[in-house]
């Protein structure tokens, strides 16, 4: 047989082994997987059952606030923990009820006081188990799937869902059924509290453990309190949750919803500037006016003089009168004081030498005589006024000359840059 037959038969048969193994030892099947909300979806999550009300021929409203009510005959769907803001609104709430209108809310909003004096509806704890007798009966709360399957309607092999309910939940027996041909709705919801009611309740839901939803007759309307309100956006297409949607909140052709679930205002600063501008512009203005008014002033404007130059005979008669007030020494002191300030910024570490070292390094940067430059800086001489005079004109002299070197040297730097 020819080997490279031979090569190629054996992965073939290498293939076939591996493709045999792997399905005998895997199984495929379909995982539905919960994809990400599109669109108006992400930010309301009661899109799908405000949809869901559409396509039933229900007119579906929100609002931010309970500011004002719904028309008589509307359902309200209220959610919001802060709808009593204004105590008024709890009267008037019960006045839109007792007229023709149907409120539903969550058990929780029945801690509120404001509806605890007209809602005949209160939640209870349910009744404690044993442990021997959970042990027993196993965990309590879980219906056995056994009996829901039995009590449930027959449906076609491809509606049956294989997850088991958490809640049976049946209608109440001597009232008008909301679903004729539905006797039980598959809830997968823990719900702990019980609904117990004063009066008697013309729709309802209940469980093995007792009610969960209640709805009950005030004044010419109704109150109905859910204690498993499943129709979010992730919930409303699982299990029997549209149907539960539907009975709870009566969604039916013609029927109004408003929902009310938060309780939102307007920021209060462009509340403010949106129906005040014009108040907060002129305070504003009065504010500058006041603060530029009362503004602490460097001094008193001034008019600016023109400039002009001091006659000779000026400049003569304030030097006469400067030596007669303080002696001709305080003048050549002056000189010295200007000469060191003017050699400590062209001549390197001016300020470190001593009096003869600073002589001679103002001689060879000047040209002047070293021993000229030593007398001139001798301030300790009593000079006569021929002396005098020499002495301020060899510092004079001393300091332009140091001014001029530095200015040839910076441009001959310039210049070979």
């Amino acid at each position: 047989m020819n080997r490279d037959l031979l090569i190629k038969l054996l992965a073939v048969l290498l293939l076939g082994a591996a493709s045999w193994w792997l399905v005998q030892n895997t199984e495929w099947v379909d995982e539905p997987v919960n994809g990400e909300l599109q669109g108006e979806a992400r930010t309301n999550d009661l899109y799908l059952v405000q949809q869901l009300g559409r396509r039933l021929g229900a007119h579906s409203e929100a609002y931010d606030n309970l500011d004002r009510l719904p028309p008589p005959g509307a359902t309200l769907w209220l959610d919001s923990w802060h709808w009593d803001l204004f105590p008024e609104r709890a009267q008037s709430l019960r006045r839109w009820v007792e007229s023709g209108g149907h409120l539903v809310i969550g058990a929780q909003l029945l801690d509120k006081e404001h509806l605890q004096s007209w809602i005949p509806i209160t939640s209870e704890e349910p009744p404690r188990v044993d442990k021997d007798e959970e042990d027993e009966a196993g965990e309590a709360g879980e219906p056995d799937e056994t009996a829901w399957q039995a009590q449930a309607p027959a449906r076609p092999a491809s509606a049956v869902r294989r997850v088991p309910p958490c809640h049976a939940l049946r209608e109440l027996d001597g009232v008008p059924k909301a679903f004729p041909d539905r006797s039980v709705l598959e809830i997968c919801s823990r719900a702990y509290e019980l609904l117990r009611t004063r009066a008697r309740p013309v729709w309802g839901l209940e469980d093995e453990i007792g009610p969960r939803v209640l709805r009950v007759r005030v004044g010419q309307g109704l109150v109905t309190v859910t204690q498993v309100p499943r129709w979010g956006n992730r919930d409303l297409l699982d299990d029997d949750n549209a149907l539960l949607a539907v009975a709870t909140l009566g969604l039916q052709p013609g029927a109004r919803i408003w929902w009310v679930t938060e309780e939102s205002r307007q920021p209060l600063l462009s509340l403010v500037w949106e129906r005040g501008w014009v108040v907060l512009a002129l305070g504003g203005l009065t504010l500058l006016a006041a603060l530029w008014r009362g503004a602490v002033r460097f001094g008193p404007p001034l008019v600016v003089g023109d400039l002009a130059r001091r006659s000779m005979g000026e400049q003569i008669r304030g030097t006469a009168g400067f030596l007669q007030a303080h002696g001709r020494e305080t003048l050549v002191r002056a000189q010295v004081r200007a000469l060191d300030e003017t050699a400590r910024l062209h001549v390197r570490d001016y300020t470190r030498l001593d009096p003869l070292a600073r002589a001679q390094a103002l001689a060879q940067a000047s040209g002047l005589a070293a021993d000229e430059v030593t007398r001139a800086l001798n301030a300790s001489w009593r000079r006569s006024t021929g002396d005098f005079l020499w002495t301020l004109d060899t510092l004079e002299t001393l300091r332009r000359r140091l001014k001029a070197q530095a200015r040839r040297s910076g441009a001959s730097t310039d210049q070979q840059g």
